[in-house]
């Protein structure tokens, strides 16, 4: 089902703009990420960062632990804007592209109910244009759940959309909210298949 918006004017944003808009949009999707049935295994004197987000990522029962490492970017034009998406244990790490010191990562529940949650990731980069990718972790790698999805961050905050959610109606299926550009911003809403 398509949405065509009426606001015709451009949207810009600066910087700082932008990374409220990604917390804003970390509080619209809701993402519960306390689970009462799993047990927290961690060493009493391990370091925290402040940016962790917990869930258990491998299916085992157990919190895990999600945060970043991004590295200064000196030259937007090279492959030294990347962060990566870290995790407390034996989980594989996942380098994100084209980020200006920081990508912004949410757990999703378990949307494949696989027994894993999934993880979703914006790349902080110059556009309010950009990709909403959701990951998975199949045999110890991190793959797509689902092609990475096209927004425009400030569309779906405005509308109070979020990118993916579960598809109640259709097991193994997300609805999709994504972006396309056709004289203005159109909205897609699709149920869309997991892999």
């Amino acid at each position: 089902m398509n949405h065509i918006l009426k606001n015709n004017s451009h949207y810009c944003m600066k910087k700082s703009n932008f990374s409220f808009i990604l917390a804003l949009l970390f509080l619209l999707i809701g993402i519960n990420t306390a689970k009462s049935n799993v047990k927290i295994s961690l060493n009493s004197s391990a370091s925290i960062p402040t940016d962790t987000i917990k869930g258990d990522y491998n299916g085992d029962g157990k919190v895990d632990l999600m945060f970043s490492n991004c590295t200064p970017c000196v030259d937007e034009n090279t492959d030294d804007c990347f962060c990566k998406l870290l995790f407390a244990g034996k989980i594989p790490s996942k380098r994100v592209d084209f980020c200006l010191g920081s990508v912004s990562y949410f757990n999703l529940g378990d949307l494949n109910e696989d027994g894993n949650d999934e993880v979703g990731f914006i790349n902080n980069w110059h556009s309010n244009w950009t990709s909403y990718t959701v990951i998975t972790l199949k045999n110890n790698e991190w793959v797509n759940l689902i092609d990475p999805i096209t927004i425009f961050l400030p569309e779906l905050l405005e509308r109070n959309l979020i990118p993916i959610q579960k598809d109640p109606k259709h097991k193994g299926h997300v609805i999709v909210n994504s972006c396309k550009w056709e004289d203005d911003v159109i909205i897609v809403t699709e149920s869309v298949k997991v892999n």
